[in-house]
């Protein structure tokens, strides 16, 4: 055999190789790690859903939820949406209220993604209105979600269940900004009584 012969045979094994590792579908999800001014629009059952990073005091995060008709503000730990440590809430054109976490339950209505090393997606493109994104997809039961490690927060593009259709709408690393003055508007409130 020639030495061309061996450098074309060694060159098809290198693409064929490459080739098959591209051709893997499972994929590892890697969300962003959380960080003061990111956030993310979504459109949940056709509804606008804004969450945002608005501040960091110590280890925990000020995390705020902007529905059409309420904002809510809570002190966590990253992704720990179902412990919050304080909770400010405000309805559209009332004051913020505090609430003793101690005194009432929290359920976050999003899904919340579990991640850890095991977690194997599928490698999948997503085109949406909002532009076009590589994602991990995983389907359980009765619900898909398609993640990308480039959306902040939650890192879901779109999530479908029998219930909920979550769409994202636009993001962003930096720029949050609180709708709620926490220290000024409930102090305030706790005045008037």
């Amino acid at each position: 055999m020639t030495r061309s012969n061996n450098l074309l045979r060694c060159g098809f094994y290198v693409l064929t190789l490459l080739l098959l590792e591209g051709c893997n579908t499972n994929v590892k999800y890697k969300p962003v790690k959380w960080e003061t001014g990111q956030w993310v629009c979504y459109s949940i059952n056709g509804e606008p859903f804004k969450i945002s990073i608005v501040s960091k005091d110590s280890d925990m995060f000020w995390v705020e939820t902007e529905e059409p008709e309420i904002i809510i503000k809570m002190l966590i730990k990253e992704n720990e949406f179902n412990t919050p440590q304080k909770i400010i809430a405000r309805k559209l054109g009332g004051k913020a209220i505090n609430f003793e976490t101690d005194k009432i339950s929290i359920k976050c209505g999003l899904p919340l993604i579990s991640i850890d090393d095991s977690l194997k997606a599928i490698r999948k493109v997503i085109t949406l209105p909002t532009g076009k994104f590589k994602t991990a997809y995983l389907k359980k039961e009765d619900s898909e979600v398609w993640l990308s490690n480039l959306v902040p927060i939650l890192g879901i593009v779109k999530y479908k269940s029998k219930d909920k259709n979550i769409e994202i709408q636009s993001y962003g690393l930096k720029g949050a900004k609180s709708q709620i003055d926490s220290t000024k508007e409930a102090s305030e409130l706790f005045e008037m009584n």
